[in-house]
């Protein structure tokens, strides 16, 4: 009877230790992975804006608001104008990127680091801009749904969401 109960004391003993080996594992990762987490300053004129940090990125050449990283880049978009005004308090969905998606970047400009990449006919509200960089007009948008997505997108592909 006492061998059953060493045996699963060990074997208790034996998971708990495997357990702690795997946690002490994945926080290793972690740190080896080197993430840091940067809050990018809300801009001015966005009271009670609530900005979540997210992993910073940056860039490893000069791209164009949509260009994914390639061996050659420009810093001219290559999307469709899409119309129409855009303005704070608008929500806009980001239109002519095709599969490249809109790079939403942490202040305005092509050399900027990239917060995310929005996809074709993803929505955000309009908080701040215009404000003009590197030959473009750049506006701060904010997902309405998550407002951990953010960034400042150039308003060539950004389109006003109609009702209907």
């Amino acid at each position: 009877m006492n061998r059953s109960r060493s045996g699963s004391s060990r074997t208790r003993l034996a998971v708990w230790v495997l357990l702690g080996a795997g946690l002490g594992c994945l926080a290793s990762v972690g740190l080896l992975a080197g993430v840091r987490l940067t809050a990018p300053p809300a801009p001015a004129g966005a009271p009670g804006l609530t900005v979540l940090p997210r992993a910073s990125v940056t860039p490893s050449a000069t791209l164009s608001p949509t260009q994914q990283p390639t061996t050659q880049s420009t810093d001219q978009p290559t999307g469709v104008a899409a119309g129409g005004p855009v303005g704070r308090g608008m929500l806009v969905e980001v239109v002519g990127t095709g599969t490249d998606g809109l790079r939403l970047r942490a202040a305005p400009g092509l050399q900027s680091a990239t917060n995310l990449v929005a996809v074709e006919n993803e929505v955000f509200e309009v908080q701040d801009g215009p404000d003009p960089a590197d030959g473009l007009i750049w506006w701060y948008l904010v997902n309405p749904y998550d407002n951990r997505q953010y960034g400042w997108g150039v308003e060539e592909y950004l389109q006003p969401v109609t009702g209907g």
